[in-house]
């Protein structure tokens, strides 16, 4: 009961107001080195796991010590707690409602090229402006979750799951077994992963929008080969298949792939996913497929790629007469001033701008450091043309219909231009 741990009717009447269901009470987080990145991965695996349990809120009341440290409610903030009128060992007693979380895939790193994604300065500023990324999600929604996960705490996860279901160990002996799958990513996750005792082929795909951005497709990532000649080659290994995704929620990847692949005869072992919903659940029953997941997460409200949220580092495709014509492909990034992102319902206008204005200040920062330690390494400015040089597959916003006149230019200085339109509009918003 809660009056058992708190002894205060107060407070008790409090929560009975704001809270429905059941009620987990979080009661410290202790971190050995006082470390922002520990208490987030624990605070995460720990809501994460609750809410497979169908737990509705937390509360969080420190027990342990006198006082919260700065980085426990600088993580509770970020994923959404709210501070409450009441306070316990002097310090504030926080609560979150976990009935409809939103998640946050930090992959940022994932999509830089040697030695760039091991620079300290690349690191820091990454580090500070997913902070301010948080913040805004957040901001969206106050009082309701947002779980965040990092590379680490997906890939073990999924890399044990894939090992075991191929019937391999996750050790890398100097002789590899190899287990009778194959396993397929098809998302970005694990996207060119080289995985133990496993055959591993990707199977290279691409959310695609129609110019106007109100409805898309599956298709083959530009320059490979259709999503029917890569099943086919797929077919070839003559092994089952194990399909991995990031998420299956609407399952739109999978209702491309899964039939090209009955149609090659292909037998489908497993589907197993980075984060799984109810709805994802649901279609694996109704197509007779076994899905499993790192994170399983009931009811999702949004979900955010942190490199779409960024331009000329990540964001969807977008379909256009001709081919393209550098390698940096046209796409859009689901923010103000590009399009209005339609998928944010039930929030004002003033939250939207400002994730929109978050982002390309984040993207703005993180250019200009990117800049900085290219120029140091290569004693040359990085331009747009030399993205790839830096990104695994550099893109450029679809609305620069024009690039002859941009690629000699910094990134940073293009990004600057696009936030001054933002402000241009920011009047409406306020109104």
């Amino acid at each position: 009961m809660l009056y058992d741990e708190l002894q205060n009717t107060n407070i008790t009447e409090y929560f009975r107001k704001h809270s429905k269901g059941r009620s987990v009470l979080i009661s410290g987080i202790y971190t050995e080195t006082n470390d922002y990145h520990t208490a987030e991965i624990m605070l995460n695996e720990t809501l994460a796991h609750c809410i497979s349990l169908d737990y509705n809120y937390a509360i969080f009341k420190n027990c342990l010590t006198h006082h919260n440290n700065e980085y426990i409610e600088e993580n509770l903030k970020h994923q959404g707690f709210i501070e409450t009128p009441f306070t316990y060992n002097n310090c504030p007693i926080f609560m979150v409602d976990m009935n409809n979380p939103m998640t946050l895939n930090q992959d940022l790193e994932n999509l830089l090229k040697p030695p760039f994604e091991e620079n300290l300065e690349l690191k820091k500023v990454i580090d500070t402006r997913r902070k301010k990324l948080k913040e805004a999600i957040s901001s969206l929604y106050p009082g309701k979750l947002l779980l965040s996960f990092n590379r680490d705490m997906i890939y073990s996860k999924l890399i044990q799951k894939i090992c075991d279901t191929n019937e391999v160990s996750i050790i890398q002996k100097r002789n590899r077994i190899l287990g009778p799958n194959i396993c397929v990513p098809f998302g970005s996750i694990l996207n060119g992963t080289i995985l133990p005792n496993t055959i591993t082929k990707t199977m290279h795909t691409e959310k695609i929008f129609n110019p106007s951005i109100d409805d898309f497709t599956i298709a083959a990532f530009p320059n490979y080969l259709s999503l029917e000649n890569q099943s086919k080659v797929l077919k070839s290994f003559d092994r089952p298949v194990i399909l991995v995704d990031d998420l299956l929620h609407k399952g739109y990847r999978l209702n491309v792939i899964e039939p090209l692949l009955r149609r090659t005869q292909l037998h489908i072992k497993k589907v197993i996913v980075g984060i799984l919903t109810g709805r994802g659940s649901e279609i694996g029953k109704v197509k007779n497929i076994d899905v499993d997941s790192a994170y399983f997460v009931p009811n999702l409200k949004l979900w955010f790629n942190e490199s779409d949220q960024y331009p000329f580092i990540g964001g969807d495709m977008v379909l256009r007469d001709g081919s393209i014509q550098d390698y940096l492909i046209p796409s859009i990034n689901l923010i103000l001033p590009y399009v209005s992102p339609s998928f944010i319902k039930n929030t004002s206008t003033k939250n939207i701008y400002r994730l929109s204005e978050t982002c390309l200040t984040n993207a703005i920062e993180i250019f200009q450091v990117m800049e900085k330690v290219y120029q140091e390494i290569n004693e040359k400015n990085l331009i747009i043309k030399n993205l790839g040089e830096i990104l695994v597959s550099p893109r450029r916003p679809d609305t620069y219909k024009s690039m002859e006149s941009l690629i000699n230019l910094k990134p940073s200085f293009c990004l600057e231009a696009d936030l001054e339109h933002l402000k241009r509009i920011e009047n409406i918003v306020n109104r």
